[in-house]
């Protein structure tokens, strides 16, 4: 056996294809890709009919959102936000894509791409993780830029409060008393009805749910 567990003369050596009792599984990068694409797929049909103004929800990192972001850098990273009110009647769908490699223009100026049966979604408040919590499960809001439109492409979300076994939401710590953005409709439990909090205040994330969300994010 060398360094490297290679075992020489063993027939099942350098395997790209493996056969299970369920499926037969092969090991190529473009089938790896095109699998996780069809992963994503599934998994928005299953977080698209929960999508509510005002529900946390998790999302694909594909890059770091600072430096300090660098220390909790793990397989499987994503960020939190909150969804936003897009129509006024309680979702966060802005547009609907139609068209292959469609972009759609923000208010702002900003573009987002996509492609048939994905979203633009309207988020309320990005949350960042603590730089002193080294676990990550620390999180304060993401101050946007002043007329900042906040937005991802739905191809993104990887979990929605009310979907995962272990439930994908934000506790507040030691919450204050709240101030709230009333709709001009003036009823109770309104979607379009925000919460405005400081900027010290401070959200936890359970481990298990931490746990969770990046194998999902892993596999997608």
């Amino acid at each position: 056996m060398t360094p490297l567990l290679d075992i020489p003369g063993c027939k099942r050596r350098h395997l790209s294809t493996f056969k299970g009792s369920e499926q037969t599984i092969t090991c190529t990068a473009a089938a790896g890709q095109a699998n996780a694409k069809a992963r994503a797929k599934a998994l928005w049909r299953e977080l698209k009919p929960l999508l509510k103004p005002g529900k946390h929800a998790a999302l694909q990192a594909r890059q770091l959102s600072s430096k300090e972001d660098r220390r909790h850098l793990r397989p499987g990273h994503f960020w939190v936000c909150e969804l936003g009110n897009a129509d006024g009647k309680g979702s966060p769908i802005l547009h609907i894509f139609t068209r292959k490699n469609e972009y759609f223009t923000l208010t702002d100026g900003n573009k987002i791409r996509g492609d048939p049966g994905e979203c633009v979604l309207l988020l309320r408040r990005y949350f960042k993780r603590t730089v002193e919590d080294l676990e990550g499960l620390t999180f304060r809001q993401e101050q946007a830029e002043k007329g900042e439109v906040l937005a991802v492409n739905s191809s993104e979300l990887r979990a929605v409060q009310g979907h995962q076994k272990n439930d994908f939401v934000l506790r507040l710590i030691n919450p204050p008393k709240l101030r709230q953005k009333i709709a001009r409709s003036g009823k109770k439990n309104d979607p379009t009805t925000e919460v405005e909090y400081g900027p010290k205040q401070e959200w936890g994330l359970d481990l298990d749910i931490d746990f969770d969300t990046r194998k999902v994010c892993e596999s997608t």
